[in-house]
């Protein structure tokens, strides 16, 4: 639960980080939701699998079956 938590408060800060500093709309005033979930997640992903070393598709499974689990998670909210 501890490292749960700490995983949680570092993405929490770094989206923070991230909108504060990204391009924004001119029109809209705020970035592209879209786009900043794709790069958001492209670099947490690039980090992981770069520390995955020799078990590069187990992580990458790893990785789809989180995002699997967090779509659930959210679906069964609504």
């Amino acid at each position: 639960m501890k490292n749960e938590k700490l995983a949680f408060n570092l993405t929490i800060k770094s989206l923070e980080d991230y909108a504060k500093k990204c391009t924004k709309d001119k029109n809209k005033k705020m970035m592209n939701p879209i786009e900043g979930t794709y790069l958001m997640s492209n670099s947490l992903a690039v980090a992981l699998l770069y520390k995955a070393e020799n078990h590069l598709e187990d992580c990458k499974n790893i990785i789809i079956e989180a995002i699997e689990d967090a779509y659930k998670t959210i679906k069964e909210e609504a």
